[in-house]
């Protein structure tokens, strides 16, 4: 609007409310509250957790043995008490047989280990071609189940049995000779073990048997080892994480900082909206002068109403409106105090006519109208 423009009413001189400064002061505190809480959280997740955290690997490697020695009875033939594994035996000589069963584990790291092992003795009888048709079989355990929990990077367990191989070879001879069968019979042993074990989180399982098989009822024997030596090795690594928790007392702050800020950041929101909201003023000036573009124009000259004996005040613009179509005159768009209080003018003649917008007016219009909405919602809830 050109400023050199001067109007003159008898109602020039009046009161524009001050903006209230406590809705300001509490809508600075908030925003303040806002960027402290950020930092805050920011700061407490960054010395709370590690990003791209690397994650841990640990080597480890299994070792399973065997070994035995026949304990001879006395006799005529042999000037050791005992023959070393890997032999042919005469039964008739055997006393019994000692057997050791090794079973270690070894990692790099220590590690949170678990381990459940056990010795058992299994008697079985089949048919003498055909090593799959059990005919009998009966079970014990020669070493109770033992526990281990370790926290280290090693264990070791070393178990020895002594079998007492004419027991179990006259069970069979006696199986034999009443039922009147040739069979085959072997007494196998065991040693199962189950280890299990945690490294921050990741973790390994494995099952094992350690077999060794002494044939029964035969003039000689070769005690077989079972193949399977355990010899195995691999890695054990934590699960790749994109982020690390390092510190859980720090984080849980960091997550309570978080509740606060979207807290904080709602009632910014609703003091914005609230604040922009009461702005009624500019929202119907803009109105006004976008919908009825046609018909208004800036004043150009100097205006006093005192001059006009015939003025007249409409309380709704589209009266303005119709004065100016129906006389085909421009309404003048006066601001008075900019963003604060305007006059819309139409002259035809003698007479004004004049429609006055205040900011002030229409806050106070917008507050009773949300107050009044406050109140029926009240009412509704009643």
């Amino acid at each position: 609007m050109n400023k050199k423009i001067m109007y003159y009413s008898s109602d020039n001189v009046f009161e524009i409310k001050k903006e209230k400064a406590s809705r300001k002061m509490i809508m600075t505190l908030s925003l303040i509250a806002t960027v402290t809480l950020s930092l805050l959280a920011i700061m407490s997740f960054m010395k709370s957790t590690t990003i791209n955290a690397k994650t841990s690997t640990v080597k480890y490697n299994e070792i399973g043995n065997i070994d035995y020695r026949v304990y001879l009875k006395d006799n005529n033939y042999y000037d050791n008490n005992y023959l070393n594994s890997g032999m042919q035996y005469v039964a008739s000589l055997i006393k019994n047989i000692n057997v050791k069963f090794n079973y270690e584990m070894h990692a790099t790291e220590d590690i949170k280990f678990n381990n459940k092992y056990k010795v058992i003795g299994e008697l079985e009888i089949t048919e003498k071609d055909d090593p799959t048709k059990v005919l009998y079989k009966k079970k014990e355990d020669l070493v109770k189940e033992k526990e281990l929990n370790i926290t280290d990077n090693n264990f070791v367990i070393n178990e020895e049995v002594d079998i007492d191989y004419g027991k179990y070879n006259n069970i069979v001879n006696t199986y034999k000779r009443d039922l009147g069968l040739v069979v085959s019979s072997n007494l196998i042993l065991k040693l199962q073990t189950n280890t299990t074990g945690e490294y921050k989180d990741a973790s390994l399982t494995k099952n094992n048997d350690l077999k060794i098989v002494i044939p029964l009822s035969e003039a000689t024997l070769n005690i077989s080892m079972d193949s399977n030596k355990i010899d195995n090795s691999g890695l054990l690594s934590e699960k790749a994480k994109l982020i690390r928790i390092d510190s859980i007392p720090v984080f849980i702050l960091f997550i309570v900082l978080v509740i606060l800020l979207v807290i904080s950041i709602i009632i910014d929101i609703k003091l914005y909206i609230k604040y922009f909201r009461k702005d009624a003023y500019n929202y119907e000036v803009n109105k006004i002068l976008k919908e009825y573009d046609r018909l208004i124009v800036n004043g150009t000259a100097d205006i006093d109403e005192n001059t006009y004996q015939n003025k007249f005040f409409p309380d709704d613009f589209n009266e303005m409106v119709d004065v100016a179509e129906n006389f085909n005159v421009p309404i003048l768009f006066y601001e008075v105090v900019p963003n604060k209080k305007c006059f819309f003018i139409v002259i035809h003649d003698d007479i004004l006519y004049k429609y006055s917008l205040t900011r002030e007016e229409l806050k106070d219009l917008e507050d009773q109208k949300e107050k009044n909405n406050d109140d029926n919602k009240e009412m509704e809830t009643i």
